[in-house]
């Protein structure tokens, strides 16, 4: 009976609402708080890449404690899990609104990321507890889109905040999300996961995570898939001193243009929903990674030919994000699929690589900041190269 009411109500888009909600809250705070990077570095008088930090350190919490909170949340069930996550969440947003070193707004994300790793667990987990088979897919493929197209809106709202209030009103923003949500769940949503282990070790752990290691489906779809989310994540880290600092954008006009890529995002996931049947994943996440590869290739070559303006890049990441809304789309629900009894542990692993992948192309554009014009385009084409040897060295093992 009690199955029956939780698939009946998958069913309703409020409730795939809300966990798209639960998964994209760590990606919005990911994001929303970009167009302030130049103003946060004139505050506290320090150079790109300590500020890059903030973001840094955010991504390698959102990921390590994936690999934590998925075996809890298999253990204890999801909502304990979630009230942990948000409440978390809304702790580390307040403080980094109150922050009054740029120490304290590094902690304040990081605490921020432990919170924002343990919704997107939970969510994915949900999802996986209450849908099967085609639907699992289907609903997977829409939290998905949510999931990857809130940093590219969030930045439109953090452009108007950075413009009217100043930086510390993104994370103020933040908070609010998180108190919404968390009332969500109070009401809303019941606990899905009846059947839980009776003991959780070190041991257990391993073999909990064993199985996914050794999938090769597993590891090919989400690793492909963690390099795409590094090129992602080079242009949001890279995009606000690629923008603002060196064409001269204006933050609230830097806002519009991470929104406008989501529409080719949007394109690729509603592409791959529509051709999945037809065409298959591989031959699907192929497709996208190839069209990831020519978009930042033409990136590279519009500078190189003397190109440099806004339209020309932005331009070039909608074709990158078509092919990204394409993979990302195929690799949750491939990945997911063969692991119905510890979805939670799979939601957390699969995490976990993405966004190491997103922290290795922060990192690298870090590393490449110096370099005007040509940072953003060269980190994002060696994410992307990689992505697609990866994929295609490996995919014939499936």
């Amino acid at each position: 009976m009690e199955s029956e009411l939780s698939e009946q109500s998958a069913l309703s888009f409020s409730f795939l609402t809300l966990l798209s909600g639960l998964t994209a809250m760590g990606q919005f705070a990911t994001s929303v708080y970009l167009p302030s990077l130049p103003s946060i570095g004139r505050e506290f008088s320090a150079p790109v890449p300590m500020v890059q930090l903030t973001l840094l350190v955010y991504l390698l919490c959102f990921a390590v404690f994936q690999i934590i909170f998925g075996p809890l949340t298999d253990r204890f069930g999801r909502k304990p899990i979630l009230y942990v996550g948000i409440i978390t969440f809304l702790a580390g947003s307040i403080l980094s609104y109150a922050s009054p070193t740029l120490a304290l707004l590094i902690l304040g994300r990081a605490v921020q990321g432990i919170g924002g790793s343990a919704t997107i667990v939970v969510g994915r987990a949900v999802t996986r507890d209450t849908h099967s088979g085609m639907a699992l897919a289907q609903a997977l493929l829409i939290i998905t889109i949510v999931f990857s197209a809130a940093p590219g809106l969030a930045p439109l709202l953090g452009g108007f905040l950075e413009v009217s209030f100043g930086w510390r009103s993104t994370f103020l923003a933040s908070s609010i999300l998180a108190i919404l949500l968390l009332c969500c769940v109070i009401i809303f949503l019941r606990e899905t996961h009846l059947q839980r282990p009776s003991n959780l070790t070190l041991k257990s752990i391993w073999e909990l995570y064993k199985p996914l290691w050794q999938s090769w489906r597993f590891m090919v779809y989400i690793g492909a898939s963690s390099f795409a989310m590094g090129g992602l994540y080079v242009f949001f880290s890279g995009g606000p001193q690629l923008f603002i600092h060196d064409l001269h954008v204006s933050p609230a006009e830097y806002g519009l243009y991470p929104s406008f890529t989501v529409l080719g995002f949007v394109a690729g996931g509603i592409a791959a929903r529509k051709l999945i049947m037809d065409y298959g994943a591989e031959r699907l996440s192929f497709i996208g990674l190839v069209m990831m590869l020519v978009g930042a290739s033409l990136m590279l070559a519009f500078p190189l030919s003397g190109i440099v303006n806004p339209f020309a890049y932005n331009g070039c990441m909608f074709v990158f994000v078509a092919g990204l809304g394409i993979t990302l789309s195929l690799s949750i629900a491939e990945a997911l699929r063969d692991f119905p009894e510890r979805a939670g542990a799979a939601s957390a692993l699969a995490g976990f690589l993405q966004m190491l992948g997103a922290s290795l192309g922060t990192a690298l554009f870090g590393r490449l900041a110096h370099i005007p014009i040509f940072a953003v385009p060269i980190a994002m084409l060696t994410m992307s190269l990689c992505g697609l040897l990866f994929f295609v060295t490996l995919s014939r093992k499936i």
